[in-house]
């Protein structure tokens, strides 16, 4: 027998030039493909990557913030140690005070009792006869 070639319809010549046409191109990205068979010893995916810059971000936040709150909390003792210091300074004016009237109180008196002792020794001046003690007693018979 005799073998009967099969006439080609426009049809499957079309089909025909577009799966070569397919072949072709899928060719042509396999060439173009990268062909890295290799990876890099030190290869970080990106996913690691952002992990670790996030990671890296939360422990700067983390920082920032116990140096805020440290900052804070000293400036607090430095406000409470400043209030101490003048609570201290106003009790100390207090007592400067304080002193200072009774010393003044004290020379008050002491002027009064020597200026009363000064009346009784002019007193006593004028009349030298009489004993020193009110009631007439020697000084050997006072007690």
């Amino acid at each position: 027998m005799r073998e009967v070639k099969k006439k080609k319809t426009d049809l499957e010549e079309r089909m025909e030039r577009s799966a070569d046409a397919k072949k072709a191109l899928l060719e042509r990205f396999k060439e173009k493909a990268p062909k890295s068979t290799v990876v890099p010893v030190d290869f970080v995916s990106r996913k690691e990557r952002k992990a670790q810059e996030l990671e890296e971000i939360r422990r700067q936040r983390a920082e920032a913030k116990e140096a805020a709150r440290i900052a804070r909390l000293e400036a607090e003792e430095q406000a409470r140690q400043a209030a101490v210091l003048s609570e201290e300074a106003q009790i100390a004016a207090a007592r400067d005070a304080r002193k200072s009237r009774k010393a003044q109180i004290k020379a008050e008196a002491r002027a009064k009792r020597e200026a009363s002792q000064a009346v009784r020794q002019a007193r006593r001046a004028d009349r030298p006869n009489e004993p020193a003690d009110p009631w007439g007693r020697e000084p050997w018979e006072r007690y």
